[in-house]
């Protein structure tokens, strides 16, 4: 967005020191986290209903070890992602000094299993999640927006490393 001749009086700027602005910054990134929490469980729920109906050699595929396996990863991801979550998310609200690597290893977790969550959705659909046809291929191109939003897994292993250095 580009601004021309604009003119803001000194009343209607806000001053924000860093202590708030970093708050603003995690509580918008434990949203994000919120969000692929919410779109990897839908996934995971439409993948395993899906393995439930879908019928190949005479079976539902669920049955199929591999299957099963996919939708064991899938849940361990998703409850992973949820706990890291709460987890930061409290510290943020309760404004703890662990505020901000809370934040940062959940985004970090998040972005990574999230996307997991999703490429293990799109297998156990086949082929038939790849089509725009199927809801499935929309969680998988949002759960990419979310992954890069805020910076991705590797920025914020990096801002760990960072935080770690004392």
């Amino acid at each position: 967005m580009v601004l021309s001749n604009v003119s803001i009086s000194a009343d209607d700027v806000i001053a924000v020191d860093d202590a708030t602005a970093g708050r603003a910054r995690n509580i918008a990134v434990n949203l994000e986290n919120s969000y692929l929490v919410g779109l990897a469980q839908k996934d995971f729920e439409i993948a395993v209903n899906y393995a439930k109906e879908r019928v190949q050699f005479g079976r539902p595929i669920g049955s199929f070890q591999a299957i099963q396996h996919k939708a064991a990863d899938m849940v361990t991801d998703v409850d992973g992602m949820r706990f890291i979550t709460y987890k930061a998310a409290w510290a943020t609200s309760e404004n703890e000094d662990s505020q901000d690597i809370d934040t940062a290893m959940a985004k970090a977790w998040c972005s990574e299993a999230s996307r997991r969550v999703v490429a293990h959705g799109q297998q156990i659909h086949g082929g038939i999640g790849f089509t725009k046809d199927y809801i499935v291929q929309l969680y998988f191109r949002r759960q990419k927006r979310a992954e890069l939003f805020w910076g991705d897994a590797d920025f914020h292993r990096e801002r760990v490393a960072e935080m770690l250095e004392i």
